[in-house]
């Protein structure tokens, strides 16, 4: 056994592993035997099969390598089709995958690539379909429309954009040229508009604008221009583009130059027709005033003329006129009240005497100087002394009783005599005297003002038959 084993190791590994089986099975058994075998005859079998072994690997490799290679190209035959028509896709020509093959997974990716080929077609077409929309809608509309990529270049404008611009230039690099490129000024002005203010900047910031004062200058033509813009966001909010429309509004702009006229011409009317009322104003103002003062003054012309109608010309005083008027109201006043009324008739004693020996004008005087003493003594409101006749004078005392009226006469001859005016022709005192009548009782129905002048010329006579220069109460008795 033991050489068994060694003979085993020294031969070759095929053979070796054949045996091992062998020696094995040999190794469970209990036995012990011994054989003799020739190296050489032993070895030599051993030699061949190493060669033919070595021969059948070679034979095996080459049928691998050529089964290998036929294998791969099956399989890569679809995934190169497959790659082919992922290309074609990529650049929008979209080709059905036609390869049919029996490797289910290569087959499933090739059925996927087919659908997918057949939805991308359809959302191409709708696509294709919109864009067509879109443009057929744009290029209707009657407003020039432009479109901005985010960097500002003019990407689209349609043709009445174009018209309006009057160019067909559309690809612009960049957004600082727009406004040189198609001569766009500031409205009324021959500066440019700034570009960071133009609609398609400000819309490529963010911001949705309206402007109205653009124009667009070709030779001598200018056209006013309204626009508005508004930015395009993608989805996660960014900015991706502007829109910008805009159209001609010289119509309007006319319109608004011929309101403006208009309204500046109403405005002039206006005002020259406010200045026409105004200088109206200002002469009825003034015609007014001239009417106010010439009422004024008449008022005061009519106050004279009824003050002079009841003012005695040559004293002063009220005279018969205005005695008869005061009298009638205090007579009146004292009905209502039940009030004594007082009246004081008095003259001067032998007045043509005087008149004949001083003369007229120093009787006058006497007059004038007696009026005014006795008025003097009047010390109520009420109170009035008023001129009845040449040298007659009359007292009216209203809410006096006879009392009363007999302290006012002994106050008036004391005045009198204190005035000392010479008298060489009276023939009761050598100066200026009166005699003085008076009557006094309460007003009622049965009676009128007549009566108290008539009691107290009745009381004056009295007082002349009793010597003059004195006072006479009258007495019904």
């Amino acid at each position: 056994m033991m050489s068994l084993a060694k003979g085993l190791k020294g031969s070759n590994p095929a053979s070796q592993a054949i045996s091992q089986n062998n020696l094995d099975i040999l190794q469970k058994l209990d036995l012990l035997t011994i054989i003799a075998i020739d190296e050489a005859a032993f070895t030599s079998d051993l030699s061949n099969n190493t060669n033919t072994i070595i021969l059948l690997c070679g034979i095996a490799a080459i049928l691998a390598i050529v089964i290998g290679s036929i294998t791969s190209d099956w399989i890569i035959q679809p995934i190169l089709q497959l790659n082919a028509v992922t290309k074609q896709i990529s650049n929008i020509y979209f080709v059905k995958p036609k390869s049919q093959t029996r490797i289910q997974e290569i087959q499933e990716l090739n059925n996927c690539f087919v659908e997918m080929t057949e939805h991308l077609q359809s959302s191409f077409e709708s696509l294709v379909d919109q864009k067509l929309y879109v443009s057929n809608l744009l290029e209707a509309m009657p407003i020039g429309v432009a479109i901005h990529s985010a960097d500002g270049a003019l990407t689209y404008l349609n043709d009445v954009g174009q018209s309006l611009l009057k160019t067909k230039i559309i690809a612009v690099q960049t957004a600082d040229n727009l406004h040189s490129t198609f001569q766009i000024y500031i409205a009324n002005t021959d500066q440019l508009y700034p570009v960071d203010q133009l609609p398609s900047s400000q819309a490529i910031a963010g911001k949705t604008c309206y402007l109205d004062n653009l124009e667009i200058v070709h030779g001598d033509e200018r056209i006013p221009l309204e626009a508005k813009a508004a930015p395009v966001f993608s989805i996660e909010g960014k900015v991706n583009g502007a829109v910008v429309v805009f159209r001609d509004i010289s119509d309007r702009k006319k319109t608004e130059r011929i309101l403006a006229d208009y309204n500046r011409k109403l405005e002039q009317d206006v005002q020259q027709r406010t200045l026409d009322l105004q200088q109206e104003i200002q002469e009825r103002q003034q015609a007014e005033l001239a009417l106010r003062q010439i009422e004024i003054e008449l008022t005061n012309a009519n106050q004279e003329l009824a003050r002079l109608a009841n003012i005695d010309g040559l004293t002063k005083i009220a005279n018969r006129r205005g005695f008869n008027q005061r009298l009638e109201l205090e007579w009146r006043r004292m009905m209502r009240e039940s009030q004594p009324l007082a009246l004081l008739l008095f003259d001067v004693d032998y007045f043509k005497l005087y008149n004949d020996h001083y003369g007229h004008q120093l009787g006058d005087r006497c007059l004038e100087k007696l009026a005014e003493t006795v008025d003097l003594i009047m010390r109520r409101p009420a109170d009035m002394v008023a001129r009845y006749g040449g040298e007659e004078f009359v007292v009216i005392l209203p809410n006096t009783n006879l009392e009363g009226a007999a302290i006012v006469a002994a106050l008036i001859h004391q005045a009198i005599r204190n005035l000392a005016i010479p008298h060489q022709r009276s023939l009761v005192s050598e100066i200026v005297s009166v005699s003085l009548g008076i009557s006094c009782f309460v007003p009622t129905l049965e009676r009128s003002p007549d009566i108290l002048i008539s009691q107290a010329d009745r009381a004056l006579y009295n007082a002349k038959q009793q010597g003059r220069n004195c006072s006479k109460i009258f007495d019904e008795h």
